[in-house]
């Protein structure tokens, strides 16, 4: 069971982590889940070097797989734990990074690859989010995106009705899956809490 690996892995991280990234390389071997992102984090905060060297992993074994509709929620969380861990390290002098710049490019390349492969129906909001971590670190590959959603092939789904899918256009990036858990902003919650009243 992955949820009881995780939890044993995150109990040696917090005292060994060259074992658990030793045990998270043979995890990961069946492919990656939302669990290795807590593991990644975990690793990271003991020793940013591991932390690091399991992001590479992460990412090797994301470009070895096959571009999937799967690949899409986990590609986005750890592309959105990389943005902000880049932005942690600007910001308060950080000796390593989770991920360089390049190997979030290859995230965003990873991502953009699973959405052409993808066939079937999106939401608008997975659109938004994905495209936004792409805008931001693969820009070349939105042409390709547009293309295929301004041609229609494939539609968004918008609550009980379909529509057509509209160009990816460039948004806000935002780490999905971190924070509050809704993608919002504090900002944005205060201002949504005062439009209530």
């Amino acid at each position: 069971d992955r949820y009881f690996e995780n939890q044993l892995l995150s109990r040696i991280a917090e005292k060994d982590p060259s074992k658990a990234l030793e045990f998270g390389k043979r995890s990961i071997e069946k492919g990656v889940s939302w669990t290795h992102a807590d593991l990644l984090r975990r690793i990271y905060d003991k020793d940013q070097e591991k932390g690091a060297e399991f992001a590479a992993e992460i990412l090797k074994k994301f470009k070895s797989d096959k571009p999937s509709a799967e690949n899409l929620n986990n590609v986005s969380n750890f592309i959105g734990m990389g943005s902000s861990n880049a932005d942690w390290v600007k910001a308060k002098g950080g000796k390593k990074r989770m991920f360089t710049d390049e190997q979030l490019r290859d995230l965003a390349n990873v991502m953009a690859d699973s959405i052409l492969a993808r066939e079937g129906e999106f939401s608008p909001y997975e659109l938004t989010s994905y495209a936004g971590w792409i805008e931001k670190y693969a820009p070349t590959r939105m042409a390709q995106l547009n293309a295929k959603f301004s041609k229609g092939e494939t539609k968004l789904l918008d609550g009980p009705k379909v529509v057509r899918a509209a160009p990816l256009g460039v948004s806000t990036p935002r780490p999905v899956g971190l924070g509050s858990g809704n993608g919002s902003t504090e900002a944005e919650t205060k201002q949504r809490e005062k439009e209530k009243e």
